[in-house]
């Protein structure tokens, strides 16, 4: 991680005036980004620094991505699912008429025992009778090389893409599903809904999408709200030194304390790294928001965080049919459109 956090701090103070500088994923390869475009400096700095640290040799090892199913029947042991194979899917405790949850993780993660993954895994099935399925690509996505992830999240999406297509086509309907991705997941979670053959998807949540290029290498593709028919996003550590993206990328934006950084992380001890810690925070927040039920992270629509610091927005007691006021995380309202600001508390329970 603090490889990742280095090589993020490099990138931040090269030229941003051309969007080109280190490369431009409609077919983005490794070195779109570890070669500059532009022959300066801080280019070759950059470039220098990326090639010490990442392996310039990428296999896109997509038969490596593996799917596992958890439902209420195997909450402790997940079921691996295979695209294309009807006999796998019928022994399994997969639900065609329930709906259908997809996780998936971000950077070093994993589709198993990571702690996003786990814990929100953990939240759904306790609320109710859902398909959790949890997308593994991790051999894709392992510590240090950050760049071989990022350039490998639209084929994991398309891969993603054509496993839920495989989903469709066997009784399952496009309006079951919700995919949640955290961080380069996030991209992922895109990546999949853009490709998706057999319908549309109803709605993307992305916790956190990661910055680390995405915001100015033009071939990486982000999540946007052209990749769902409700696309919300939870940002938490955008800005100065942060991992996460800046801009409003989905129908609703969610800013909580500002989206730069959050409140308890200065003395925080769950994460290798401040920053990472406001990053990982977007999950906290979600997961708590599975089992809090509606009516909590109520949050405000307000065009800048300078006008709801001041009161000049929406004070959100209570949630509005107008979307001036609703709800952060799993019960995001539909409506939900624009950019929204709430206040958290530094330790769980989070939202006030």
């Amino acid at each position: 991680m603090k490889l990742f956090v280095f090589l993020s701090v490099a990138f931040a103070i090269i030229d941003r005036v051309n969007s080109q500088t280190l490369g431009a994923i409609a077919g983005a390869s490794i070195e779109d980004i570890l070669v500059p475009k532009k022959d300066t400096i801080s280019n070759r700095i950059a470039s220098f620094i990326a090639n010490q640290i990442f392996s310039s040799d990428v296999t896109l090892q997509l038969n490596d991505v593996r799917f596992y199913l958890w439902t209420r029947l195997n909450p402790i042991y997940g079921i691996q699912l295979l695209t294309n194979r009807t006999d796998v899917l019928n022994r399994s405790t997969f639900n065609r008429f329930k709906p259908v949850k997809v996780l998936i993780h971000g950077f070093g993660g994993n589709g198993t025992d990571d702690r996003f993954v786990s814990k929100a895994r953990a939240a759904y099935l306790l609320l109710a009778d859902f398909n959790v399925i949890t997308v593994d690509w991790s051999s894709l996505a392992e510590y240090p090389n950050y760049a071989r992830a990022a350039v490998s999240t639209t084929p994991v999406g398309v891969y993603v893409a054509n496993f839920l297509d495989f989903l469709i086509s066997q009784g399952t309907q496009p309006s079951a599903f919700h995919v949640i991705g955290y961080s380069l997941g996030a991209h992922v979670a895109g990546s999949a809904g853009n490709a998706l053959r057999l319908g549309r998807l109803p709605r993307i949540t992305g916790l956190e999408p990661a910055s680390g290029g995405y915001e100015r290498i033009e071939k990486l593709r982000s999540l946007s709200s052209s990749d769902a028919t409700f696309v919300d996003v939870i940002h938490t550590n955008a800005k100065i030194l942060g991992l996460g993206t800046t801009s409003s990328i989905g129908h609703a934006d969610f800013y909580p304390n500002g989206g730069r950084w959050q409140y308890g992380c200065l003395w925080n001890t769950e994460y290798d790294s401040l920053i990472h810690c406001s990053h990982g925070r977007s999950t906290h927040y979600f997961i708590e928001s599975i089992l809090a039920g509606p009516g909590k992270f109520l949050s405000s629509r307000c065009s800048s965080y300078f006008k709801f610091k001041f009161g000049i927005c929406d004070d959100c007691k209570k949630p509005t049919d107008d979307g001036n006021c609703v709800s952060m995380g799993e019960y995001a309202s539909p409506i939900a459109s624009g950019t929204y600001f709430l206040y958290t508390n530094p330790i769980a329970p989070y939202s006030l």
